[in-house]
């Protein structure tokens, strides 16, 4: 098992991040300019392995939930793009890759930028990276499920 952050990249949505729609559909998502680099990020999505945990980051606000791979990226952009359906983004050949993943529990209040540093000792800011140390990681988890909403 592995652990990784994944951005959901509200910088491509006005600052808005679309995590709520990466709820409603059980996935990850990565986007990549058809010609230019989606091959990579779909490559980059791909190493995600089922059962491996995954921290959802939102740009300023930090870590807002953790969720558990369910199944791999295909590798192949989606028919159907279910966050990058803007009409820019057909405009700019922006292709969307999925892998699904199991979003529960969700945190109450997100683990800002700061506390991430402070419990791994790091914080990656690439759209997918893996997290090399596997204590800080579940220090990370640990430290997330204090957090998450009470049903």
């Amino acid at each position: 098992m592995n652990y990784w952050y994944i951005n959901t990249e509200a910088n491509d949505f006005e600052g808005e991040s679309p995590d709520a729609k990466w709820f409603t559909h059980g996935r990850a998502f990565v986007s990549g300019k058809e010609g230019v680099n989606a091959e990579k990020f779909a490559r980059k999505l791909h190493q995600l392995q089922r059962g491996d945990i995954v921290f959802m980051y939102a740009n300023i606000e930090g870590v807002v939930a953790v969720g558990t791979v369910l199944e791999r990226c295909d590798k192949q952009p989606a028919k159907c793009p279910l966050v990058y359906c803007l009409p820019r983004h057909a405009k700019e050949k922006v292709q969307e890759y999925q892998a699904k993943v199991d979003w529960s529990p969700r945190l109450r209040d997100p683990i800002s930028p700061n506390q991430v540093r402070a419990i791994t000792g790091s914080f990656g800011r690439q759209a997918i990276q893996r997290i090399a140390d596997p204590v800080a990681a579940e220090a990370l988890r640990a430290h997330a499920l204090q957090q998450t909403e009470r049903e």
